[in-house]
């Protein structure tokens, strides 16, 4: 069953007996799938234009919500009046949150193709506080950063051996490992 009811800004579909609203397709474009539209409890999927500002235009997907808060997102968001500073970002509610908490961006894919977990700062490298990481596959680079923790942890088990190799135009040029049980060794 479709419906609209004359007074509302939106199309609402109804199971086969029309006793509960499963999709709602608002004026703005926003599209609400999942038991309980129109009620207290927002859809299990949701997707939404966020709106148009100064040339930029952001797109939302949500998933799995309670209330006006959903588990997860993915935001698309492209500045076409600059033709620049697109990105693709994925976020979270934090365990614990308050109802009606917004998802925390935990990732996001900026438009130069990099990835980047825990930040939108793109030079980690010269940072003097702050958290995250950076790959960089088209461009060969990782960065990390972590204030008052350590930054990378690696972890050999099994036998003694190399831990990280390093190489230069292909060759290795060194090497850290571990020999006898718990003796660290630089060799290069």
């Amino acid at each position: 069953v479709i419906g609209h009811n004359g007074s509302s800004d939106f199309l609402q579909f109804y199971n086969n007996v029309a006793t509960r609203e499963d999709m709602r397709i608002s004026s703005d474009g926003s599209v609400g799938i999942g038991t309980g539209v129109s009620g207290a409890v927002s859809p299990i999927l949701r997707l939404g234009n966020a709106g148009t500002s100064g040339g930029v235009v952001t797109g939302t997907l949500s998933l799995g919500s309670y209330s006006t808060a959903f588990g997860s997102n993915i935001v698309s968001s492209s500045n076409f009046s600059s033709n620049s500073s697109s990105y693709l970002a994925f976020g979270t509610t934090p365990s614990g949150a308050a109802g009606g908490s917004q998802p925390t961006e935990r990732m996001r894919i900026d438009s130069d193709g990099r990835a980047l977990y825990g930040t939108t700062d793109t030079t980690l490298y010269s940072n003097t506080s702050g958290n995250g990481a950076l790959i960089n596959g088209g461009g060969g680079e990782m960065q990390i950063a972590c204030n008052n923790g350590a930054p990378m942890w690696l972890n050999r088990m099994g036998n003694d051996g190399e831990i990280i190799k390093f190489y230069k135009a292909g060759t290795t040029v060194g090497s850290i490992g571990v020999s006898g049980g718990n003796n660290l060794y630089i060799s290069g």
